[in-house]
C-alpha cells in the first residue's frame, strides 16, 4: 500500500534545484562495487553492487580496531605471542615473542601500516584466542546488521569463509567513526612508535590512506578517517570518513586500481556533498495501518503501527518531495507474543540515475497492542462447569407466590381464631340460659 505526499513549497525548491543537477552514474566509478552512505541517517546515497560479496584484505581492520575500542583500554599491555607472529607473509612491524607494547601503540600500528602481527596480538589480548575474536567479530557484525559477512581471523587476509560486502563494511565504519578513540587512529596521518622490552628503537608509522596525509596527491581535507587494503585476490579496497559543511559521509569501493581508488572515492564525497539536499519527511504522513492479532486461530486484539518522529532525508537535487512515496509492510496479522516485523519505506517514483536508490529510508514502525475482553474467565475445558441452581427469573415469580401463600395462611389463622371465639361465646350463653332455666 502506498500514499503519496509533497509540500508545494518543497516542490517549488526542488524543481529549481534541478537545473543542472548532476547524477553519478555506476558506469564512472571504476570499483567492482561501491556505496555511499550518510553517516548521520545510514541513508544510501550511491549504489553499486553494494550487496555483492568480497573480500576485504586490510578494511576488515576497521571492525577490528572498534572491537578493540570497546573492549579495552588504550593503555592496557599487550603481550605479543608466538601464533601472533605466525604469518606467512604480510604488512608487519617486526613484533617477536614476549615483546610488550599498549593498546595506544598497537592500534597505530593496526590503523596505519595495517600490521597483521599487531591485529592478531590485539585479537588475542581482547578475546584470547584469534578464533574467539572472529566469533566477537561476526556477532557485533550481525548486531549492525551487516548481513552480508562472514569473518574469519582480525587482519583480513584471504581465508576461506572471509568476505563482506560494501555496503557491510560502510555500516561497520559508520559505527566506528562514532567512537572518539578509534576516530582518533583511523584519522591519523603519521606516528612514531616508541621502543619495547625487545626492541629499544622507535618506529615510524605512516598511514597508506593517502587523502590523509598533505604531501600526498589526493590529499582531501573534508577526510577525517581512512583505511587501505589489498591483496591480489581482493584487489585495492578503501573505507573512507570525511565531514563538510556539518554532514558526514562514509564511501567504500572494493577492487579497484591503487590510484582508482582515490578517484573513486572523491567522485562519491563530491556527488555525496554537492548534489543533495536535506529534506524531512513528518511523521504524520506515515499514518496508521492495523493488524489483526489472533491466538490459537482466534482473534483475540489488534495492532495499530505507526511512527513518532520525523525522518530526515538527503534529497538527490534531480527528485522533487512530490515523488515520494511511503510503502508499507506490515503483516496482516500477528501471533499473540510473538516478535514482528513492520517497516515504512519512503520511495521516490521518478526516474533515478544507475547509482541512485530508489529507497530512500528503511522506517521501523511501533505497534499499539488492543487486546479483546475476554467473554468469561478462562475454565478447564476437561471439568464440566457446575450450573447454578437458582434461575433469578424464577425468583422474580417465587416471591409474589411467597407472599400470596403467606397472606392465606394468615388468612386461615385468624379466620379460625375467629370461629373459635365464636364458639366459645355461643357456648357460654347457652350455658348462662341452662342455668336460668334450671334455677
Amino acid at each position: 500500500m502506498k500514499s503519496l505526499f509533497g509540500l508545494a513549497a518543497a516542490g517549488i525548491l526542488a524543481l529549481s534545484l534541478q537545473v543542472g543537477a548532476y547524477t553519478l552514474t555506476t558506469d564512472e566509478i571504476t570499483a567492482e562495487t561501491a556505496v555511499l552512505i550518510d553517516a548521520d541517517t545510514g541513508q544510501v546515497l550511491f549504489d553499486k553492487s553494494m550487496s555483492r560479496h568480497m573480500e576485504p584484505a586490510s578494511i576488515t581492520k576497521v571492525l577490528t580496531g572498534l572491537l578493540v575500542m570497546e573492549h579495552s583500554a588504550p593503555e592496557e599491555l599487550v603481550t605479543v605471542t608466538e601464533t601472533a607472529v605466525d604469518i606467512p607473509w604480510s604488512s608487519y612491524i617486526a613484533l617477536t615473542p614476549d615483546e610488550q607494547l599498549t593498546v595506544n601503540d598497537a592500534m597505530y600500528a593496526l590503523m596505519l601500516p595495517s600490521a597483521n602481527d599487531a591485529a592478531n596480538a590485539l585479537a588475542e589480548h581482547v578475546a584470547g584466542s584469534q578464533a574467539a575474536f572472529a566469533e566477537l567479530m561476526n556477532r557485533r557484525a550481525r548486531e549492525l546488521g551487516a548481513a552480508d559477512s562472514s569473518f574469519v581471523n582480525a587482519h583480513g587476509l584471504p581465508d576461506l569463509g572471509h568476505y563482506t560486502s560494501a555496503y557491510d563494511m560502510a555500516v561497520i565504519t559508520r559505527a566506528a567513526i562514532k567512537n572518539p578513540d578509534f576516530l582518533r587512529y583511523f584519522g591519523t596521518g603519521r606516528y612514531t612508535m616508541p621502543g619495547t622490552n625487545k626492541q629499544p628503537d622507535e618506529r615510524p608509522f605512516t598511514n597508506q590512506q593517502f587523502m590523509l596525509l598533505k604531501d600526498q596527491w589526493p590529499y582531501n581535507p573534508d577526510v577525517i578517517g581512512g583505511k587501505v587494503g589489498y591483496t591480489e585476490e581482493a584487489g585495492n579496497t578503501m573505507s573512507t570518513a570525511a565531514a563538510k559543511n556539518g554532514r558526514t559521509l562514509v564511501a567504500v569501493v572494493m577492487k579497484c586500481g591503487i590510484d582508482e581508488k582515490y578517484d573513486d572515492t572523491q567522485l562519491l564525497l563530491d556527488f555525496g556533498f554537492d548534489e543533495f539536499t536535506s529534506h524531512t519527511v513528518p511523521a504524520e504522513l506515515f499514518g496508521e495501518q492495523t493488524a489483526q492479532i489472533t491466538q490459537d486461530g482466534n482473534v483475540v486484539g489488534s495492532a495499530t503501527f505507526s511512527h513518532a518522529d520525523d525522518v530526515p532525508l538527503l534529497l538527490h537535487n534531480s527528485i522533487s518531495p512530490e515523488s515520494l512515496a511511503v510503502r508499507f509492510e506490515v503483516p496482516a496479522s500477528l501471533e499473540k507474543d510473538t516478535d514482528y516485523t513492520a517497516t515504512a519505506y519512503v520511495e521516490t517514483t521518478a526516474a533515478t540515475g544507475s547509482g541512485l536508490p530508489s529507497v530512500l529510508a528503511a522506517v521501523p514502525l511501533a505497534a499499539e497492542m488492543t487486546m479483546l475482553e475476554p467473554v468469561s474467565a478462562a475454565v478447564d475445558p476437561g471439568e464440566p462447569v457446575e450450573k447454578s441452581r437458582w434461575n433469578p427469573a424464577f425468583l422474580f415469580l417465587l416471591i409474589p407466590l411467597a407472599l400470596i401463600v403467606a397472606f392465606i395462611i394468615i388468612s386461615r389463622v385468624s379466620l379460625s381464631r375467629k370461629r373459635a371465639r365464636t364458639r366459645r361465646r355461643r357456648q357460654a350463653a347457652y350455658n348462662r340460659r341452662m342455668e336460668r332455666d334450671n334455677g
